[in-house]
């Protein structure tokens, strides 16, 4: 990324992906930090996602983007979620 912000939309888009995940299955999912690729305008980029905090109301994960290339590698674009388990649960009352 020549451009730090380059990888910005990426980021964006994964967080919105992992913000609609029930907070049941991102707990399920995140038992080890998950690495996969995710391509914007041709581009390919590296994304890690952590389940960093879990407690009786919230989860926390922490989204990260980088292109792989030195020196945005190593200071990936960054962005933490914080997850209602309760706001979740009445969300999905609500859809019944």
């Amino acid at each position: 990324m020549g451009n730090p912000e380059e990888g910005r939309p990426v980021l964006e888009a994964q967080v919105r992906r992992w913000s609609h995940i029930p907070w049941e299955q991102i707990v399920s999912l995140l038992r080890d930090p998950h690495a996969y690729e995710a391509t914007f305008e041709t581009k390919k980029y590296q994304v890690e996602v952590e389940l960093v905090e879990n407690t009786e109301a919230h989860i926390r994960l922490s989204v990260a983007v980088d292109d792989g290339a030195v020196p945005r590698s190593m200071l990936p674009l960054t962005r933490s979620i914080v997850l209602s388990k309760t706001t979740w649960h009445e969300r999905r009352k609500m859809a019944r």
